[in-house]
C-alpha cells in the first residue's frame, strides 16, 4: 500500500508520488488525487488527498498544490485555479486581493494592460484625478 511496481514481478516497490495514492498491494500504478487536492509521497488511501489550502491550487488530477503566482490569489480551499488580482504585484500564495502599498504611498494598479497611479489608504485608492475607487 502506498507503493507500486512498474512491472509485475519486479523486485521492490516505488512509493506513490505526491498527488497520488495506492490502497492495494501488488499494483502497477497509483491512483491520482482529484484536481484541487494533493497528497504526500507514499499515500495509501484516497482520504490522504487533502484540499489545497487558501493561497494555493492544483489545476489537474494527480498534481501537487502550488502557491498562487503574483497577480493572483485564492480565497477558498480546494482551488483548481487562482483568481486574477492585478494589484497583487509582489506576493505569491495570496489569500485576498488588495492593494499592496503603504498607506499614503504611491502605487500602480494594473487593470488589464492599463496602469493607474493611486495614493493608497488601506484598500481605497485615490486616483490622480481625485476620484475614489476600491481595489
Amino acid at each position: 500500500v502506498g507503493t507500486f511496481q512498474e512491472q509485475s514481478g519486479q523486485g521492490g516497490c516505488t512509493p506513490c508520488a505526491p498527488g497520488t495514492y495506492q490502497k492495494n498491494t501488488a499494483s502497477l500504478s497509483c491512483d491520482k488525487c482529484p484536481a484541487g487536492s494533493s497528497s504526500v509521497e507514499g499515500s495509501s488511501a484516497a482520504s490522504a488527498c487533502k484540499p489545497c489550502e487558501k493561497g494555493s491550487f492544483a489545476e489537474t488530477v494527480g498534481s501537487i498544490c502550488s502557491k498562487c503566482p503574483v497577480k493572483t490569489y485564492s480565497d477558498v480551499t480546494g482551488a483548481t485555479a487562482c483568481k486574477e488580482c492585478y494589484s497583487n504585484l509582489d506576493q505569491t500564495g495570496a489569500t485576498v486581493c488588495k492593494v499592496s502599498c503603504p498607506p499614503g504611498g504611491p502605487c500602480l494598479i494594473e487593470i488589464g494592460v492599463t496602469f493607474f497611479a493611486r495614493r493608497c489608504s488601506g484598500d481605497i485608492g485615490v486616483g490622480l484625478d481625485g476620484t475614489l475607487g476600491t481595489d
